[in-house]
């Protein structure tokens, strides 16, 4: 259950998939409830059902009211909610029932299955609501709408036969909320294992990188996203002859990033939108390196899935956020790339000049990437490790379970 599905390319529609499939491998019969619109688009986009696979994929015409205003974003979530609640009680009762946060309180359908059918649900829990925008400063935290939501997670939460949580500090954050530790799984993300079919665009040629090094930020433009250190470490480098940047992708920060580029003149970068699921794995080879990045005291409230896509094939990250956040510690543990505090576009500018004089340095700390993705955090682990728990809802094998410690910084 969850708004964005295939063949849409958001990162929680491939992750979907992934785990889709992994699941009708296993034996299992699954269906899809999506939405008709592609993420960030309005209008129908996909069928309304449509069998892909062996896989049944019923979607929902959602409105698209928005996404730049919160109440219309609550208008579009409503109606997806509606809608795709509708389309599960008209399915047969299904023996479970798995739920992301997209939108946010999407498991609102699995509690009203549970309630109705009987039918248990697990909330794979993609970020954490309303935390985020209490943080963003969009929603008072002591207004009566924030109590509301907290009062509803609370509920979700519990009614949930188990959370998965993407890391440490998320299940931190929710033992602080007092769940129960049993109650929780900690199953990470993973770099999308079959881009659908490959075809090999050739971004160097087309972006005119040459022999420079090619510096990317691809995905979601969010709210929770540092940009502003990456901002000013591209004007801060912007004659440097051996760099070149590229931004693919969308989100609601994108428009603002390139227009203050286009602002300072710098000239030594190029962008495009979401690019087709087959090209993906060309877009993820090209660039050198990869940067991905967190406002300070999001750590446990998302985790940016970037990271271990970019690891996944041999490319090194540049991280800008607090060394106590999941995507910190994976890239601090694994060698694959450098941790840069929040705000600090002169030490970023540091680490990219320093890589780009020494390129060998840069497959060494790609090829570490690889190696700690192939034996610590690989799709096959993760995807094992779902239908441990799709087929007992019991816990998986995910290292220790006592709590991990993840200070973080409170909210902004």
């Amino acid at each position: 259950m969850n708004q964005a599905a295939f063949p849409d390319v958001v990162a929680t529609a491939q992750h979907g998939w992934d785990l889709v499939r992994a699941l009708h491998a296993a034996g299992h019969d699954v269906t899809v409830i999506g939405s008709r619109s592609r993420y960030g688009d309005r209008g129908a986009a996909f069928p309304e059902s449509e069998v892909a696979e062996g896989i049944l994929i019923r979607r929902v015409r959602a409105s698209r009211f928005g996404r730049g205003r919160l109440a219309a974003q609550a208008l579009d979530a409503a109606a997806f909610l509606l809608g795709a609640c509708w389309q599960a009680l008209r399915l047969p009762r299904a023996d479970l029932c798995i739920c992301l946060t997209t939108p946010p309180f999407v498991a609102i359908i699995g509690w009203v299955l549970a309630r109705l059918r009987g039918t248990p649900y697990i909330l794979w829990s993609m970020d954490l609501y309303p935390d985020v925008p209490v943080a963003l400063g969009v929603l008072p935290q002591r207004s009566i709408m924030a109590r509301i939501l907290y009062g509803i997670e609370q509920r979700l939460l519990r009614g949930a036969a188990r959370v998965v949580v993407l890391g440490r500090c998320m299940e931190h954050r929710l033992l602080e909320k007092g769940l129960a530790v049993e109650r929780i799984a900690r199953i990470h993300i993973w770099a999308p294992r079959d881009h659908g079919p490959t075809v090999d665009p050739d971004y160097r040629t087309r972006w005119e990188v040459g022999d420079r090094l090619l510096v990317a930020y691809a995905g979601n433009f969010g709210l929770v996203h540092d940009l502003d250190p990456i901002i000013d470490t591209v004007i801060r480098l912007g004659d440097h002859p051996d760099i070149r940047f590229a931004f693919i992708g969308e989100g609601p920060l994108k428009a603002e990033l390139v227009r203050r580029l286009r602002v300072a003149g710098v000239k030594n970068w190029v962008e495009a939108g979401y690019q087709p699921r087959e090209a993906l794995a060309a877009l993820l080879t090209a660039p050198d390196l990869h940067l991905a990045s967190l406002h300070a005291g999001f750590e446990g409230l998302a985790v940016p899935s970037k990271v271990l896509g970019a690891m996944a094939v041999g490319r090194p990250v540049i991280y800008v956020g607090a060394a106590v956040g999941e995507c910190a510690r994976v890239i601090a543990e694994s060698g694959g790339g450098a941790v840069v505090p929040n705000g600090d576009a002169a030490a970023l500018a540091d680490v990219l000049v320093r890589y780009a004089a020494d390129r060998e340095s840069v497959r060494e700390a790609g090829a570490r990437a690889r190696t700690a993705v192939d034996t610590q955090w690989s799709t096959g682990q993760a995807l094992a490790a779902w239908t441990t728990l799709v087929e007992t809802i019991g816990p998986t094998a995910q290292g220790p379970r006592s709590p991990t410690p993840c200070a973080a910084p409170p909210p902004r």
